[in-house]
């Protein structure tokens, strides 16, 4: 498995444990669940992309 797909599952997991604790905590509604589900996957994909171009800047300066 690549790395790129081990990080995907791991996010997924993540992602469902998350929405799990607030479901314990709150009713939530499936349309709620999607769009927190959206939002989250956003954020880190944003993040993913940040973080890939730090490390495309650094490894070019060296």
């Amino acid at each position: 498995m690549e790395l790129k797909e081990k990080m995907c599952d791991l996010s997924e997991f993540l992602i469902d444990k998350f929405i799990e604790c607030c479901e314990k905590v709150n009713n939530w509604t499936p349309l709620k669940k999607t769009l927190v589900r959206l939002v989250v996957q956003l954020i880190s994909s944003i993040i993913g992309v940040f973080l890939g171009l730090l490390i495309m800047a650094y490894l070019r300066a060296k």
